[in-house]
């Protein structure tokens, strides 16, 4: 066999095997518009490369550094500080398994939205996605009664009401209330309420009259309990009046 053809062939094999291993790994789209890597999934290290273009249109991505695998590509390279929207750009992803939660945030001015357990993911090639630390809820904001000893509210007739004032990882906010009255006798504040509620408003029955008490809301996550995973609205105060 001549030299020559000896070289051809070693360069077909070498080539071959070559494209073989990098396909296994890596599937470049350069010309190909990004959309999602839902077609991708369960392909976990798989590598794919596509194009953004100029002033691309803004759509829906869930999750913060790693993204569930329906996210616009686009979108989520933007949010991740990667390209402009005026320029668009070439970037490279790698296919992830599903996650248990995504966490939302804005930035680069896209805001990506929270969401639970999904099928697939997918992170930035050269980005390591943050670390997910759970972020409490945001304290809420007690609405009534007003937090006053006067005037005295009426003892049959008593709603306490708040603000649920979400939380910054989109989770879920659920709602501990506690009631405290006053004992004269033993100066001290004893419990006279403690429960979780549903909803952000509680109508007590008929209450004791001529009483003072003290309540508060506990905002706490609703799926989980890794610290930190609540927070306390603060006291409030009011004054019950005498029966008519």
């Amino acid at each position: 066999m001549k030299l020559s053809r000896i070289i051809e062939v070693a360069l077909f094999i070498g080539l071959f095997f070559l494209l073989g291993v990098v396909g296994e790994s890596k599937v470049s789209l350069a010309q190909t518009t990004c959309s999602t890597a839902v077609p991708y999934r369960g392909q976990n290290g798989q590598q794919i490369t596509c194009v953004c273009p100029a002033n691309f249109g803004l759509n829906t991505i869930w999750g913060t550094g790693i993204y569930t695998d329906d996210s616009n590509i686009c979108s989520a390279a933007l949010h991740a500080g990667l390209i402009t929207q005026a320029s668009g750009g070439t970037i490279t992803i790698e296919i992830r398994p599903g996650q248990s939660s995504y966490t939302s945030s804005s930035q680069n001015g896209v805001t990506s939205t929270a969401y639970g357990p999904w099928q697939g993911s997918f992170v930035f090639v050269g980005s390591a996605p943050p670390q997910q630390t759970n972020r409490p809820p945001n304290a809420p904001t007690l609405l009534s009664p007003p937090n006053t000893w006067s005037p005295a509210i009426s003892p049959s007739s008593i709603t306490l009401q708040w603000q649920n004032n979400g939380d910054p990882d989109g989770d879920p906010v659920s709602f501990y209330l506690q009631i405290y009255i006053y004992n004269s006798t033993s100066r001290q504040w004893q419990p006279a309420y403690q429960n979780w509620v549903n909803g952000t408003y509680l109508t007590l029955p008929p209450w004791t009259p001529n009483a003072y008490f003290t309540w508060g809301v506990y905002a706490a996550d609703a799926n989980k309990r890794s610290n930190p995973w609540y927070t306390f609205s603060g006291w409030s105060y009011f004054f019950t009046s005498p029966n008519p």
